[in-house]
């Protein structure tokens, strides 16, 4: 029945070294365990099979043992002689051998461990690299897409800005001027109103006169027309509050005819540059029957007129005279 030995009782067992059992058995050529301790122990069958194949082997590690004499095998109480270890060159070489291929195993297994390291840490790097590039791409759209959405936002802050001048200035054109003269402040500022004349970087109240200097250019000429025919109401409504005056101060007169008259002369001569003294002077000099003699005094003045002009051409006659003395 097989049982477990320490390395020691193993390497007596199969007549190699403990150092040659303890590198066969990390090879896996070799059964082996711990007990409770920590100590390594070999299964005695492969020690005996191990005797029977490889001799103990002579190199320099091993020079603990002895390298001639018999080995003796302990079992129960008494001592009985081992089998002398044949040291052959055979045995030898064939150790030798074995303990090349045990480094070749350990050299294979190093170099698939670091090739297996090598193809991690490459595999972590081309990892690490594509999230990076992803990492950048994905910051490369984000600023895209912010740049895009802030060129929406100027673009659409742009449009209110010039729908709110152009609004501005269609309120200046209020509900005293035709649909024509509105109309027409309506497409010229649609045209007039852009980037390029009222640039972002202008003050919203330089572009609000601007704005105004503008349409207040286009309604110039309704605004000369109104202008105009406020000034005829005005003189209309002038002349009229005249007339009434002028008819009220003859209301006492009981001749209807005189009154006529009055009314006709007023009608006639009443202009908006009067004052109100003036009408009733007027209408007192035709209920008076001076209205003729008025007629002549203005023919007189006429005259008057002219013969002031004659005498300032006698002055100057005079004046040349006094010059000649």
């Amino acid at each position: 029945m097989a049982r477990w030995i320490p390395v020691g009782e193993a390497a007596e067992l199969a007549g190699v070294s403990e150092d040659t059992i303890r590198r066969r058995a990390d090879a896996g050529e070799l059964h082996a365990r711990r007990d409770r301790n920590g100590h390594r122990l070999i299964l005695d069958t492969d020690a005996r099979r191990l005797a029977g194949g490889t001799p103990e082997s002579q190199v320099a590690e091993s020079g603990d043992r002895p390298s001639t004499g018999a080995v003796e095998r302990r079992t129960g109480d008494s001592h009985a002689p081992a089998a002398p270890a044949v040291q052959s060159w055979e045995r030898r070489v064939n150790e030798a051998h074995a303990d090349v291929a045990v480094l070749k195993a350990k050299s294979t297994a190093r170099k698939v461990r670091l090739e297996v390291q090598e193809d991690r840490e490459r595999r972590a790097r081309d990892r690490q690299r594509e999230e990076q590039e992803r990492q950048a791409e994905q910051e490369r759209q984000e600023r895209h897409e912010l740049r895009h959405l802030q060129r929406e936002h100027d673009a659409a802050m742009e449009r209110a800005r010039l729908d709110a001048l152009r609004t501005f200035g269609r309120s200046l054109a209020d509900w005293q001027y035709p649909d024509e003269a509105r109309g027409r402040i309506a497409r010229d500022l649609q045209g007039y109103v852009n980037a390029t004349t009222l640039p972002p970087g202008l003050s919203d109240q330089d572009a609000r006169e601007l704005v105004k200097a503008r349409v207040q250019r286009v309604l110039k000429p309704y605004d000369d027309r109104r202008r105009r025919e406020e000034q005829r109401r005005e003189s209309e409504q002038r002349r009229a509050s005249l007339l009434r005056v002028g008819n009220l101060h003859a209301f006492g007169e009981p001749d209807a005819e005189l009154r006529d008259e009055v009314r006709s002369v007023l009608e006639d001569e009443v202009a908006d540059d009067w004052t109100e003294q003036d009408v009733r002077a007027r209408v007192d000099q035709v209920l008076a029957g001076e209205d003729d003699d008025d007629e002549g005094e203005g023919d007189e003045y006429d005259d008057d007129e002219d013969g002031d002009y004659d005498d300032d051409e006698d002055d100057d006659e005079y004046d040349d005279d006094a010059e000649d003395e």
